[in-house]
């Protein structure tokens, strides 16, 4: 793989909601990354091609579709792993609609297991009623099998206490802790801005050419690198807790 940024065609290409990255098609991971929602809402395929297995992840509005797209491809989708556990990314009611998400998936598929982090594993079970014996705990630093991949496990909390990013092959699946010139919200029940803060500042430690892919498109682009986004993204630019807190307006 190419140490060298991606150049703008290749964010183009994310933005289709189709994206691979390893030149051998028969080899590495296969990232696809779909839409769904009014919140514009970014669901994802991990794929081993070696394998032919997939995850599932954030499987909220459509997740039979997800499914159905996986198998379309030729995977056989082995679980589910989840950023956060918001209804906009796992299902259940928010604001008087009732979203679908991963229920709905385990009733059809009901030995899929849900891997989120211990932090909202509990919620995870009250918001959606799915059986604590699909429930896979994650911590920091783990890392998950998938084939031939190894996934990495970063505990990003800030927008939610359980928040995670999760890292393959130069691919960062960010949630909703980095957005494409934007990070998540910190008002929510459960937000801390100074982890956010803290937890920020420890995915800009990746290498620049790691390419992010956010929990929610806010803008013509749909995925980004680190590096972009430490030169463009204006929430990056606070290099002490003190200026984060007044650029989030938190004293």
């Amino acid at each position: 793989m190419s140490s060298s940024p991606p150049t703008r065609d290749a964010e183009a290409q994310a933005a289709t909601g189709e994206h691979t990255t390893d030149s051998d098609s028969r080899r590495g991971v296969d990232l696809q990354q779909h839409f769904a929602g009014p919140m514009g809402n970014c669901l994802y395929v991990v794929g081993d091609r070696s394998s032919q297995q997939a995850f599932l992840v954030d499987p909220a509005f459509e997740p039979l579709e997800l499914h159905r797209k996986a198998t379309g491809a030729g995977y056989d989708v082995v679980g589910v792993i989840l950023t956060h556990t918001h209804q906009d990314h796992v299902g259940g009611e928010l604001f008087g609609m009732q979203i679908p998400g991963v229920r709905e998936l385990l009733a059809e598929h009901p030995d899929l297991p849900v891997h989120v982090h211990e932090a909202e594993a509990r919620r995870l079970v009250e918001l959606t009623g799915i059986a604590e014996a699909n429930v896979r705990v994650l911590i920091d630093e783990q890392t998950l099998r998938l084939g031939e991949l190894d996934i990495r496990c970063i505990h990003c909390p800030g927008h939610s206490p359980g928040g995670v990013s999760f890292l393959t092959e130069g691919q960062l699946i960010a949630g909703d802790t980095l957005f494409v010139q934007g990070v998540g919200r910190v008002d929510l029940p459960g937000s801390d801005p100074d982890a956010l803060f803290y937890s920020l500042r420890r995915l800009i430690e990746l290498p620049p050419e790691t390419r992010v892919f956010p929990g929610h498109r806010t803008g013509e682009d749909a995925s980004s690198t680190i590096g972009r986004e430490i030169r463009l993204n204006p929430y990056l630019r606070p290099k002490t807790v003190e200026q984060w807190r007044m650029m989030m307006g938190v004293f």
